[in-house]
């Protein structure tokens, strides 16, 4: 889903791509973006943890 997220607002329709690519292309992305968010928590005050706090 990231990666779909980001494929629609940078490869708009007139690059052409047909429903395969823009599916191999949002899949690609996601592996590439969730590890970059997920390194970018680690990093906030609250950072990532098994447990929740309140």
């Amino acid at each position: 889903m990231p990666g779909y997220a980001l494929t629609v607002p940078l490869f708009l329709t007139k690059y052409g791509f047909d429903m395969i690519e823009r599916m191999a292309l949002s899949f690609g992305l996601s592996i590439a973006v969730v590890p970059l968010i997920g390194l970018c928590l680690n990093y906030i005050p609250w950072g990532i943890t098994p447990f929740q706090s309140l």
